[in-house]
């Protein structure tokens, strides 16, 4: 994963963070499902740096 990849991840994680509060319910599940597939994937980005 290039910087430019892992910077554009990161910048979805905190935007579905900082959208969950003003999410009407119906979207608020996909939001989470969302913001915890980042989540993930940024943690295993990080597991692989040398």
């Amino acid at each position: 994963m290039t910087i430019d990849e892992a910077s554009a991840l990161l910048e979805e994680y905190l935007d579905t963070r900082r959208n969950l509060g003003d999410a009407p319910r119906e979207e608020r599940d996909a939001l989470i499902r969302r913001h915890g597939e980042l989540h993930v994937t940024l943690l295993r980005a990080l597991a692989d740096l040398d």
